[in-house]
């Protein structure tokens, strides 16, 4: 995906950019759960960029480790889980869900089952004692069940 691409792209949907390499052994540890993931952000298009293919765009958007994640709503990065560290799937449901709308927040909890999703609510609870809205999601979480 070229950078014009890319613009179009982003004045139409909300995207989910997952930068890999073929080479690089974490991102084929990550690949195997990345059709689990996009089932779990439904709202958003998920668009796998190379990134040794897409130099230009990964240095606009300062990608400089893989596997990265960048999430664009309305046209606006909304986060990003970027650094050259292997990811577990686990970590990229708990990292950036905290991003979302409560509204994409209770969609991804309610297609969970009970286990998972009570795994699911401890995990995020500890990734986001720093959300700038921490007693509004406690809320969601708690009232949703």
């Amino acid at each position: 995906m070229n950078k014009k691409e890319f613009d179009k792209k982003l004045k139409n949907e909300n995207i989910f950019l997952v930068f890999i390499a073929s080479w690089c052994p974490d991102c084929s540890f990550i690949k195997p759960h990345l059709p689990e993931i996009e089932q779990e952000f439904k709202d958003y298009t998920f668009i796998s960029v190379d990134r040794d293919e897409n130099t230009e765009l990964a240095q606009e958007l300062n990608i400089f480790g893989i596997p990265s994640f960048v999430i664009f709503r309305d046209g606006q990065e909304i986060g990003r889980l970027v650094n050259k560290d292997r990811k577990t799937k686990e970590e990229v449901e708990t990292s950036l869900p905290t991003l979302l709308t409560n509204e994409e927040f209770l969609t991804i909890l309610g297609g969970m089952g009970t286990l998972a999703t009570e795994s699911y609510v401890r995990l995020l609870n500890k990734k986001t004692e720093t959300h700038k809205d921490q007693d509004h999601l406690d809320y969601i979480v708690v009232n949703h069940y």
